[in-house]
Formats: C-alpha cells, sequence, structure tokens
C-alpha cells in the first residue's frame, strides 16, 4: 500500500507489540495509527471488490468492510486473536 508523503506513522513511538496491556497511552498511540492507516484505505477499489465477488450477498449486519476493518486493526495493534479485540 502506498501513503502519501505527509504521513508520519512513527511521529510518537514506532509500533511494536506490548506485553498485555490494555488501555493507557501505548494503546492509545496505536489506535490514532491505525485510524491514519485507514484514512488512506482506497474505498472505491474496496467496494468495487466486494460488489465483483458478492461479498455483502448473504449478510445479515456484519459487512465486508466491518470485517476487513477488524482484521486490519488487530493486525496493526499486534492482536493474538479476534477475542483479544473486546
Amino acid at each position: 500500500m502506498h501513503f502519501p508523503q505527509g504521513i508520519d506513522l512513527n511521529a510518537a513511538t514506532p509500533l511494536r507489540p506490548s506485553p498485555r496491556h490494555v488501555g493507557g497511552d501505548d494503546h492509545a498511540l496505536r489506535s490514532v495509527r491505525v485510524s491514519k492507516v485507514m484514512d488512506h484505505l482506497p474505498m472505491k477499489i474496496f467496494r468495487r471488490c466486494v460488489q465483483r465477488y458478492q461479498g455483502n450477498r448473504h449478510i445479515q449486519s456484519f459487512t465486508c468492510l466491518d470485517q476487513f476493518l477488524c482484521m486490519a486493526f488487530a493486525q496493526l495493534t499486534f492482536r493474538g486473536s479476534g477475542n483479544t479485540l473486546s
């Protein structure tokens, strides 16, 4: 994924796994960085792929975008599994 020149993901501290630290400044900084990355997600291309492959065909409430955002957040914040997201 290509990011514009103006984005600085290492502004405060580098992303690194933390030992089961939930909450606090470290968690807040990682969440802000994830938000910055998601701002650059090419939504038009994402929606076109979802439409082409009928990704939202049998959903009830949890869309492909919801699934992608959860999985990307887990990946970027070094979560071990989906159970640690709640």
